[in-house]
């Protein structure tokens, strides 16, 4: 820490010195002293204490120690194991000499051989707590109140009523904070110089208006920050002076006793130079309660201070020396009234060292006149120096306040172009947005072409699955009609059979019935017309082939429909699978698109935030340069209070010289004076030459004081005789020359009383001057301060300027990476634009080609089912037209067993009866079984026909149904081609548009590229 803030928090906190902490370790009786320069201090086990104590009871951060009014007040952090002092465990107490408190193993107390702590003035602790509400009990301090900053605007305000304020999470802090390992943060000190805040913990975690503090002087209006928590100080009552009331009482005392010898006695008794000093008593003892958490409320011990007066000044001491001489003289003079010569002789020794004082004091006085014209000219030319200085620092600011403006006005060009550029950007992004939402829109069409193209699909599928079922149906015609070729065959094998044996039969009834040439014939004619009959079954055969040949062409023909409508399934699929495809293409190009547009939306979020920085920057800025206007503004006036001091100095330099002539008129009539003595003491050469052997006795006597009392002695009983003599002889002369020695002695008493005069006149003078140059010397040192304020802000501000510059070029440069970037983008949106717009083409294409290709399968399909219906009339006029031979046939059969039935019997042979023969029976009733047999067949053959002309009424329902179908998805078909065109034109739109955002950037990063006019006077945004 710096130290002057470390010398201004004593003087803040009325420490007159370190804090020196002895420490004793009761498990090996070892004990140490600790230094501690700042006037706080943490105590704790790890290394990062000012006082580290290596034991597992005490804790990482255990006690803290606060300088208050003077005194150590040492507070418990929340501790496992406590604080414990003499009366037990207590949260917070008064830490004075002669009490001990333990923390673990360790027993802390002041040293007792430190000079504060042995101090002999005695201080009362009054009812004073520093924890609890503060009620005036050491003096009045500044009202002040903390406004919490909250992201709402809501904001609230909290009075501060304590000397200490604790901000932490543990149950001691008034300002509690949620959250975090620390349990105590930081500490707010009240002082009659302001609020200060103490960082605890060494973690740069408070800030103070945006900078890390480990201790600060808040002024009014400083934001700070403790564990992410701002607040602001607001001093809402009045200001007092930085000066502790102990230092105030010192240098009250100290002028005092500078303007005390104003008063002293012309002839003051010498014990009264070494009187004991006056002790200055605070008011009176009173006892410390606390209130506040564990807080106890034992009563404190009186605490006595004693203290000592400052002490005279070198002048006063020799003022003391000069008034003791005069004393003796005033003593030798009386004992000159019993020995002259002796008394003379102590008169002029005297007269001879006042003369040598009043020498060496001219000898001080012009030494002194030296020394103060050489300050003073000193401080003249410092003074220049430091005004040639701040008028050097004033033109450097006016040269930066410049710069900085034209600094501004730069950046708010740049920043209005930024503005312009994002404005272009945000129009771009909202322009890829809605041609991003076109081509959604484009892949929503699409996904609902696709899924009518999937109905379509099924509908295929359903109408193949149909075919087969036909096919199948067909197929089992043909087998059923293979059977009833087969049935047929079987019947005229049976019937060529049943021909055969009724030839034999003939033969035998011909061989046995030779007569009857009637029947003969007549079976002649019918086995004539049983051979027509059998030639008409032949060609019923032959045209039931022709027809099973026609079937299985047909199923040949059916089974290649099918085939197409199988490969125009698999088309169907693969497009199906190409849109599926297609689809997931959109959707990924979609999701880029997305990720595209959140890309844009945080570039820009971070170019709405850049704008936000620099418009903080610029306000700072602005700030900065007020701020500099105020400075500056106070320069102004601490260079006219510099000049008004400089007069005031011309005219104490003035006043200085008048009584710089008064002094030496006086020290002229001191030399005229010294003269006179001169003269005089000449004269008193010329008549006491009869005393040289005394003053060489009493030379000796000086120089071997048991000889001198030797001597004394004989001379005394000499001096008696002479005295004798001297009554009887010279005591006229005697008198008369004591009576001018009175006179001369007075005289010099007076001259002495008027040197004193003005010794204490140049002594006063002395101490103004001193004084002035103590105040000479605070202004320059604050002169200097302020120079260094000065150049530590013209540094900020060059680093400010510096940092803003490369701030500005990287801002710069990271938007023209960004633009860069955004071009590439624009540049792969617009290849992947020009993919998918080849895609769609085609896609186009190929829907162009699968509806062709449809409408040739459709019109096929239409073909097929015309010459399918055609050929299934041909079948029915057909088995119509055999369905009217057979009964045709079966009239004739009826009519050949009528006739076989009414024919008369033929005659027997000999030996023969007038029936009819078995086999004649057998024969006629096969003929009747396969009568029989051809009906039922004809039946099941009309039923199959009826079937078949049924099964052929539902097809050509179900093929016009499928016709209607086709149609309609030709329609829908067609209505996705032209809907498939005007998201095409939409998308020619967002392409052209796209162009022209790509244009745009293009100037954009043309205009970034190009410097900017550090000459303009367009004032910022």
């Amino acid at each position: 820490m710096d130290d002057q803030l470390v010398e201004l928090l004593r003087s803040a906190v009325g420490a007159e010195g370190p804090i020196r902490l002895a420490i004793t370790d009761s498990s090996n009786d070892e004990t140490w002293v600790q230094t501690i320069e700042t006037p706080y201090a943490i105590i704790g086990r790890t290394p990062s204490c000012d006082i580290q104590l290596d034991c597992a009871k005490v804790s990482s951060r255990h006690a803290y120690l606060q300088v208050i009014d003077g005194n150590v007040f040492c507070i418990d952090l929340g501790s496992r194991n406590g604080t414990h002092w003499a009366g037990g465990q207590r949260r917070a107490d008064w830490l004075i000499p002669g009490r001990r408190v333990r923390m673990g193993t360790y027993y802390i107390e002041i040293d007792p051989d430190d000079p504060i702590a042995s101090q002999a003035s005695t201080l009362t602790l009054g009812n004073l707590n520093p924890l609890n509400r503060y009620e005036d009990e050491i003096g009045p301090l500044p009202e002040a109140e903390f406004e919490f900053i909250r992201n709402d605007g809501n904001n609230t305000f909290w009075p501060v009523s304590r000397m200490l304020t604790l901000a932490g999470k543990v149950s001691g802090c008034k300002i509690r904070i949620a959250g975090g390992n620390p349990r105590v943060h930081c500490s707010l000190l009240r002082t009659r110089q302001g609020m200060w805040i103490i960082d605890l913990l060494n973690r740069q975690t408070v800030l103070v208006n945006e900078k890390v503090v480990q201790c600060h002087l808040l002024e009014h209006g400083d934001n700070f920050e403790v564990q992410s928590y701002r607040m602001r100080i607001k001093y809402t009552g009045p200001q007092f002076e930085d000066v502790p009331p102990a230092a105030a009482e010192s240098a009250k005392q100290d002028i005092l006793s500078l303007s005390a010898s104003d008063a002293l006695p012309p002839f003051p008794d010498m014990d009264d130079a070494h009187s004991p000093p006056v002790h200055v008593e605070d008011p009176p003892d009173v006892v410390l309660s606390g209130d506040v958490d564990d807080l106890s409320a034992s009563a404190y011990s009186q605490v006595d201070f004693s203290g000592s007066s400052r002490g005279s000044s070198a002048m006063s001491s020799s003022t003391g020396r000069v008034y003791r001489e005069l004393d003796e003289q005033w003593a030798e003079l009386e004992r000159q009234q019993q020995e002259f010569q002796v008394e003379s002789q102590n008169e002029r020794d005297k007269l001879q060292e006042a003369h040598l004082l009043l020498r060496t004091d001219k000898q001080e006085l012009a030494e002194e006149r030296e020394t103060l014209h050489a300050e003073h000219a000193q401080r003249c030319q410092e003074i220049e120096a430091l005004r040639d200085s701040l008028e050097a620092e004033k033109a450097k600011l006016q040269e930066e306040r410049k710069t900085i403006l034209a600094e501004q006005l730069n950046m708010g060009n740049q920043l209005a172009e930024l503005e312009e550029k994002l404005a272009q950007t945000e129009t771009g992004v909202a322009e890829t947005a809605a041609a991003q939402q076109e081509i959604a829109a484009a892949r929503a069409t699409l996904e609902a072409e696709q899924k009518e193209f999937e109905s379509q699909r099924q509908e295929l599928e359903a109408a193949a699955a149909e075919s087969n079922q036909t096919k199948q149906q067909l197929e089992a015609e043909r087998q059923q009609l293979d059977a009833q070729r087969s049935a047929l065959e079987e019947q005229i094998a049976a019937h060529s059979a049943e021909q055969q044996t009724a030839q034999a039969q003939l033969a035998a009834i011909a061989a046995d019935q030779e007569g009857h040439t009637s029947r003969a014939a007549e079976l002649e004619q019918l086995q004539q017309q049983l051979n027509q009959e059998r030639a008409a079954l032949d060609v019923k055969a032959a045209d039931l082939e022709a027809e099973q040949d026609e079937l299985q062409s047909q199923i040949a023909e059916f089974e290649e429909r099918s085939a197409t409508i199988t490969q125009q399934q698999e088309t169907l699929e693969a497009d199906r699978e190409s849109l599926n495809q297609q689809r997931e293409q959109l959707k990924q190009e979609q999701q880029t698109f997305q990720q595209d547009r959140e890309q844009w939306q945080s570039q820009n979020d971070e170019l709405q935030h850049k704008r936000n920085e620099l418009e903080e920057q610029i306000a700072a800025f602005a700030a900065n340069q007020q701020q500099h206007s105020t400075q500056a503004e106070q320069l102004d006036e601490q260079q006219t209070q510099l000049n008004n001091e400089q007069a005031t100095l011309q005219a104490q330099k003035e006043e200085l010289q008048q009584q710089q002539a008064k002094l030496d008129e006086q020290r002229a009539e001191l030399d005229q004076q010294q003269q006179e003595l001169t003269s005089q003491t000449a004269n008193y050469a010329e008549q006491e030459q009869a005393l040289r052997s005394q003053q060489e006795a009493v030379a000796q006597q000086s120089q071997q004081l048991q000889a001198e009392r030797d001597a004394l002695a004989a001379e005394q009983n000499e001096f008696n005789q002479r005295v004798t003599d001297f009554e009887l002889n010279a005591l006229p002369a005697a008198a008369a020359q004591r009576e001018s020695h009175e006179s001369e002695l007075a005289a010099l008493k007076e001259s002495q009383q008027q040197l004193e005069t003005q010794r204490e006149e140049c002594t006063r003078i002395q101490a103004e001057v001193e004084e002035r140059s103590q105040q000479l010397t605070q202004e320059r040192q604050e002169i200097e301060s302020l120079k260094q304020q000065l150049n530590q802000e013209r540094e900020s501000l060059h680093a400010q300027r510096e940092q803003s510059q490369s701030e500005s070029q990287a801002e710069l440069q990271k938007r023209n990476e960004q633009l860069l970037a955004g071009q590439e983008k624009l540049l792969n949106d617009r290849e992947a634009l020009n993919a998918n717009l080849a895609q769609y083409k085609a896609e186009k294409e190929r829907l162009r080609i699968d509806q062709q290709q449809f409408t040739a399968a459709v019109a096929k399909f239409e073909l097929a089912s015309k010459q399918e219906i055609a050929q299934v009339s041909a079948d029915e006029a057909r088995l119509q037209a055999e369905l009217e031979q057979l009964r045709a046939d079966k009239r004739e059969l009826e009519q050949q067993v009528a006739q076989l039935k009414a024919a008369p019997a033929p005659t027997t042979s000999a030996g023969a009866t007038g029936e009819a023969s078995p086999e004649f029976l057998a024969e006629q009733q096969r003929f009747r079984e396969a009568v029989k047999a051809f009906q039922a067949e004809k039946a099941r053959m009309e039923q199959e026909r009826h079937a078949a002309a049924t099964e052929l009424v539902f097809e050509r329902e179900h093929m016009e149904t499928e016709k209607g179908k086709l149609q309609e998805a030709h329609r829908r078909f067609q209505a996705d081609v032209q809907h498939f065109q005007n998201e095409q034109q939409r998308f020619r739109d967002a392409i052209a548009s796209f162009r022209a955002d790509r244009e745009r950037f293009e100037r954009e990063k043309q205009g970034l590229t190009e410097p900017p006019n550090p000459t303009t006077d367009t004032p910022p945004a």
